[in-house]
């Protein structure tokens, strides 16, 4: 009975020792497969991509081109560089979570930050006559900007594909005993529980393509500021807050600032 018990512990040590090995080697396998699998996105697809664009900008400068032929070389120049968007977002999404990407943290003026992204979408929201407005002004944050710019820019573009025509779009600053308080509200449809979910979580299933990645890398950005981000309904008024812990930003006295029609 002794030498049962003794060969069935040793059969136990056995494939425990042989599984831990086997779970070693396969982990460090799928470690190596996907360092060469970021490697080639980072090196051989973004390489590509840059090549077809500086490859159209040419021929649309060099070469005479009737208006159709035009409108074709620049919705392909456009799906590159969206491509090309979804690439670096894949990638700075693996670096945060690899805890390799180093935040450069400095003073930044939130009114700048926000005066270029209306820039940038002063088209889209025209194109529904949305009204952009801030009720700040000359408000410095302690963050790093490129990011920070990125987790906004993607917020403020979500909302405007969620908000109604003819309405407009606020961006405010509360304070709490505890918290700092930059709100994005807009009127026009809610975010359902299920599609909030998935908004910030890495998933094929939401609706837009390639938005379930830039609102996952929202999320990633402000986790790792050590910052906060919900979303909130009420009736038609929504919401998107990112709540900043008091004694990491410097507010200015109030100052509004109005936009025009999808412009500020």
């Amino acid at each position: 009975m002794s030498i049962i018990k003794d060969l069935f512990l040793y059969f136990v040590l056995s494939l425990t020792i042989y599984y831990f090995f086997k779970c070693r080697y396969l982990k460090s396998e799928l470690f190596n497969q996907r360092e060469n699998f970021i490697k080639t996105l980072g090196h051989d697809f973004r390489v590509s991509l840059l090549a077809q664009i500086r490859g159209l900008d040419i021929v649309q400068q060099k070469f005479s081109l009737s208006d159709k032929e035009i409108c074709f070389v620049e919705e392909i120049n456009n799906s590159c560089k969206y491509s090309l968007d979804m690439i670096s977002m894949l990638l700075k999404i693996y670096k945060i979570e690899n805890g390799t990407l180093a935040l450069h943290y400095e003073n930044i003026n939130i009114t700048e930050i926000i005066y270029e992204i209306f820039t940038k979408y002063k088209n889209n929201a025209a194109e529904k006559n949305i009204a952009l407005r801030c009720n700040f002004a000359n408000n410095t944050i302690y963050a790093d900007r490129e990011n920070f710019s990125k987790a906004l820019k993607i917020l403020i573009g979500t909302v405007l594909i969620y908000s109604k025509k003819d309405t407009t779009v606020r961006l405010s600053l509360k304070r709490t005993p505890a918290h700092f308080l930059f709100e994005i509200e807009y009127n026009g449809n809610p975010i359902s529980n299920e599609e909030y979910k998935r908004m910030f979580a890495l998933s094929p299933a939401y609706s837009t393509v390639g938005h379930g990645i830039q609102m996952f890398l929202c999320k990633k950005i402000i986790d790792i500021h050590k910052w906060k981000i919900e979303f909130k309904s009420h009736f038609d008024v929504n919401a998107f807050i990112i709540s900043i812990p008091s004694g990491t930003e410097q507010v200015a006295p109030l100052n509004c600032i109005e936009t025009a029609k999808g412009f500020l």
